[in-house]
């Protein structure tokens, strides 16, 4: 199984099972039993682009540009522009390395502004390909399809947990022969094989694509 990132197509994670025993039709009923959109539970992707870079003052310095994260759903890399530095550059920067932290409305370095400008050349632009990493702006809008290749759904949200430090669920809009527009919150270690075909799509496993139409179909 892959996944996508820009260009580059790397390996997903195997198969999700509930990891107390729960099966994966009872793991998707809990999963949207509140509206996902709506569940306070989950951080959107879009608020989470939406947050600021603040420096160890608080002061903004930057902002958001994409989230890089690794099979396991962690944060990995930040992409971010440095424009409040006046550093026009986007470069990434390592959420461990940096000790980067999640906050509300923001995620803050421990560094005041001239210390960011001095590390800033440091700071590298392209990220290692020694690594399984996933591009969640390269996601959005993309075409889930099933094992015969017909359109289901496209994923229209990437949820986070509450703390934003990973992402816990895709949600998708499902819409497939009388089903209209159905969102379906799945986990995130459901493996979606990414492809190209005129453009690029995610085949999911025929066992959850079943049970993603069954469930939007109710």
């Amino acid at each position: 199984m892959i996944r996508f990132l820009c260009l580059v197509i790397v390996l997903l994670s195997s198969p999700v099972f509930a990891q107390d025993g729960v099966s994966p039709s009872i793991t998707l009923k809990e999963m949207n039993r509140i509206k996902p959109l709506q569940n306070p539970r989950y951080i959107h992707f879009e608020d989470i682009l939406d947050r600021r870079i603040v420096d160890s003052r608080s002061k903004v310095v930057g902002e958001m540009k994409d989230v890089i994260i690794n099979q396991d759903g962690a944060i990995v890399w930040l992409l971010v522009n440095f424009d409040r530095l006046h550093l026009r550059k986007s470069v990434y920067l390592d959420y461990i390395a940096m000790d980067v932290e999640s906050m509300d409305d923001a995620y803050r370095l421990p560094f005041n502004s001239e210390e960011l400008a001095g590390l800033y050349k440091k700071l590298t632009t392209a990220l290692p390909k020694d690594q399984e990493l996933f591009s969640l702006s390269e996601i959005m809008g993309r075409s889930v399809v099933n094992a015969n290749e017909e359109n289901i759904a496209d994923v229209a949200e990437i949820l986070f947990n509450q703390e934003g430090r990973a992402v816990d669920a895709y949600y998708l809009n499902v819409s497939y022969k009388t089903i209209r527009n159905q969102g379906v919150a799945i986990p995130f270690a459901v493996p979606l094989e990414s492809y190209k075909y005129q453009k690029m799509r995610f085949l999911v496993p025929q066992s959850w694509s079943d049970l993603i139409l069954d469930y939007a179909d109710k």
